[in-house]
């Protein structure tokens, strides 16, 4: 597809142009209220996709591995369940028009046309076979699309699960702490254990958090949520950087490129009681506390390489990727103390290929926002945006 100077256009004619181009969701607003057959079609055609997907979820032994110690393969088969009973009800009261814009029925139709040689010549060429191979824009979209849902939404919510776990695991250490203290004077190691066992209570709650608001993005697609996607990224430079930081390719990208840090412990200075590590804590919470913000201002929206809208509230009222910048700082904190031990240690080398590590994952990161920005300027809305807002990583910097 042609790319487009929205420049020269008005705002409603680029607006125009994307939905009619670009958006997937679009659809004529003069269109008749949709028929009973078209409302059954999307149903049953979405049913046995998240059946097919389901059914490889639970059986894939990647998952199957990462969901032994949970309830997850519970609560999978009721999510379907639920839509199975629940849909038809919204559907066929609501007839909502979205049905036009239906990613089921451009899946099915693309593999109906595989499976029934649709338009394939008998003598084709290698070219002719590929460009008939080929899927429309939105076959396409779709595919890519339901690959997002059903790769990133069972992992987002297995990792709900564990944190609220570790949740739980924190606070009853929290309760044990303070019997142990009852009747004794608080001094300086019990509170550094304090703030050990607080902080990190305070990343778990705020991780379930970031976890539980992108498992909601995935699971749902609805114009009351305001969440409908209009674009997904396709590129293949985009998807490669951002599949790399998610298992299970980020194993063969930290084998390749490893960058190991903690994000629990900021004891910089080895006195534990020193202000500078009171200084780096309060910096580690701050960081992780805009991370999350930035999750929770997505709200709804909130999922890896789609566009379901822009969002301007803070934090991307200050800069366009505060999830990227706060992310990525933290980790550099955290890496001071690795740093510091392997240079006290006289391990040079090791110093040299740790900061070649970080800088790489750094480097990941960046192309992940640079990827995710080209993706998103395709959106005249967004374009809007980065005219308000025009810092991408720091304030009034850059």
């Amino acid at each position: 597809m042609n790319e487009i100077n929205y420049e020269k256009l008005s705002d409603q004619e680029a607006k125009d142009y994307f939905n009619k181009n670009y958006n997937i969701s679009y659809y004529d607003e003069n269109l008749p209220t949709p028929s009973n057959e078209l409302l059954f079609m999307h149903y049953i055609l979405s049913a046995i996709i998240y059946a097919v997907a389901m059914l490889f979820i639970l059986f894939n032994p990647f998952y199957v591995n990462k969901f032994a110690n949970y309830d997850i393969t519970e609560i999978v088969l009721t999510l379907y369940l639920g839509y199975l009973l629940i849909a038809p009800i919204f559907l066929f009261t609501f007839k909502s028009k979205t049905v036009y814009a239906s990613h089921s029925i451009e899946i099915i139709n693309y593999i109906l046309k595989l499976i029934k040689r649709q338009g394939l010549k008998k003598n084709a060429n290698s070219a002719e076979f590929i460009q008939w191979l080929t899927p429309t824009y939105k076959q396409k979209q779709s595919l890519i699309l339901y690959f997002i849902k059903f790769f990133f939404g069972p992992q987002l919510l297995l990792w709900s699960f564990q944190h609220y776990q570790q949740i739980i695991g924190q606070w009853n250490k929290l309760i044990y702490a303070n019997q142990i203290l009852k009747g004794h004077r608080l001094d300086i190691f019990s509170l550094i254990n304090y703030r050990q066992i607080i902080f990190i209570l305070f990343v778990q709650i705020m991780y379930f958090i970031d976890c539980f608001t992108y498992t909601i993005g995935y699971c749902t697609e609805l114009t009351i949520f305001r969440n409908r996607i209009r674009t997904v990224e396709s590129s293949a430079i985009g998807l490669l950087f951002c599949l790399a930081c998610y298992p299970p390719f980020s194993s063969a990208t930290a084998s390749i490129i490893n960058w190991e840090h903690n994000d629990n412990v900021f004891n910089i200075i080895n006195n534990p009681t020193s202000i500078i590590n009171w200084i780096c804590y309060f910096i580690a919470a701050f960081l992780i506390f805009i991370y999350v913000a930035a999750s929770v201002a997505l709200f709804t929206k909130a999922s890896n390489l789609t566009n379901r809208g822009t969002v301007s509230i803070f934090p991307y009222n200050i800069i366009r990727h505060p999830a990227y910048a706060t992310k990525i700082s933290l980790w550099w904190l955290a890496s001071i103390i690795i740093l510091k031990n392997l240079l006290l240690n006289g391990k040079y080398v090791e110093t040299a290929f740790y900061i070649l590590g970080a800088i790489t994952w750094t480097f990941i990161y960046y192309m992940r926002a640079i990827t995710e920005e080209r993706h998103l300027l395709l959106d005249p809305d967004y374009r809007a945006y980065t005219k308000k807002v025009k810092y991408k990583f720091i304030p009034f910097v850059w």
